[in-house]
């Protein structure tokens, strides 16, 4: 059975990569895991004395945490159900580094991923001015798993 890894963020291009798997791959051939980063830089903030403003509202590192896992879990929980057929895993990380593409490599290499399937962007503030996001291009040139990139 071969492993795929699907990074996953909130926006549509990162669950384009849930419904290119699903077409690509049937049911009884492979084993999903849905790999999204908690991170405080998921949303845009100001830092202030170790707390982030967003919004005008003042929250400390925990509750940012705490929000960005919670948008995680809602497209998560989407992407389950759009897959609800397959074996999927769901694995929510923490990363305050923000380097997500390092985080995803290792992940894949860690856990004998045999195909990472990733949108070409995502929910980054510059996205919709790159043909390929800066982690989507940092996963395709520094991971030793091959890797599908989506639209």
């Amino acid at each position: 059975m071969r492993k795929i890894l699907i990074p996953l963020d909130s926006s549509d291009i990162s669950f384009n990569s849930v419904l290119h798997t699903k077409e690509l791959f049937s049911p009884e051939d492979v084993e999903i895991t849905l790999l999204s980063i908690a991170s405080l830089s998921n949303s845009t903030s100001v830092v202030i004395n170790h707390k982030f403003s967003v919004d005008g509202t003042v929250l400390d590192f925990e509750e940012m945490l705490k929000k960005s896992t919670a948008e995680l879990e809602k497209a998560c929980n989407k992407a389950k159900e759009e897959l609800k057929d397959f074996k999927v895993n769901v694995e929510i990380v923490e990363n305050l580094t923000s380097n997500f593409g390092k985080t995803i490599v290792e992940y894949a290499e860690e856990n004998n991923i045999n195909l990472i399937v990733m949108g070409s962007k995502g929910a980054g503030s510059l996205s919709h001015r790159l043909t390929i996001g800066s982690v989507a291009l940092k996963v395709l040139h520094s991971s030793m798993v091959p890797v599908l990139i989506v639209k």
